[in-house]
């Protein structure tokens, strides 16, 4: 109740009553890194929601408040990771789910360099041809630029092949 009235000052004394008698309480040491979040000490809440993880990384909440101190430290690609963390553990918390779909509206184009970055880069060359009313026929040739973890997840670097394609529209 103090942490949620805003005596931060008190609930911290009080969390760390509580790691006097048990140093590895992850609820009480994550609570400690969500009040240095609201202090604005971020790399001291870090530290402190990374510990508890390291404990007890079962906790959706943990990786949640994870992902906010990332934001603020303007790490936008590790707040994605710890939201799809969060969301794994679990999936119908609707706080992760429009928190992680702020992050990506606010930072897309940011995410998207890091992911072209990391993953690779597609170009293609398409040509297509309308056959019938509802049918498109086409050919292409495609070139991938591979990134670190396609290089590192496969036996390719980068990739250029030809490809046809038939699509219907309904």
């Amino acid at each position: 109740m103090l942490h949620q009235r805003g005596h931060l000052a008190e609930a911290a004394s009080l969390y760390r009553e509580i790691l006097a008698q048990n140093p590895e309480h992850a609820d009480a040491i994550h609570l400690l890194g969500v009040i240095e979040l609201q202090r604005g000490n971020l790399s001291a809440a870090l530290t402190g929601i990374d510990r508890a993880i390291a404990i007890d990384p079962t906790k959706a909440a943990y990786f949640s408040n994870r992902a906010m101190v990332l934001q603020d430290l303007k790490r936008f690609s590790e707040a994605l990771v710890s939201y799809d963390r969060a969301l794994a553990i679990r999936p119908d918390n609707p706080e992760v789910l429009n928190n992680r779909a702020i992050l990506i509206g606010s930072h897309a184009e940011h995410l998207t360099r890091v992911l072209r970055a990391h993953v690779g880069q597609e170009f293609d060359i398409v040509v297509s041809y309308k056959i019938a009313k509802q049918y498109r026929f086409g050919l292409g040739y495609g070139f991938l630029w591979a990134g670190p973890f396609l290089r590192e997840a496969t036996a390719h670097g980068n990739v250029s092949y030809p490809y046809s394609f038939l699509t219907y529209s309904f």
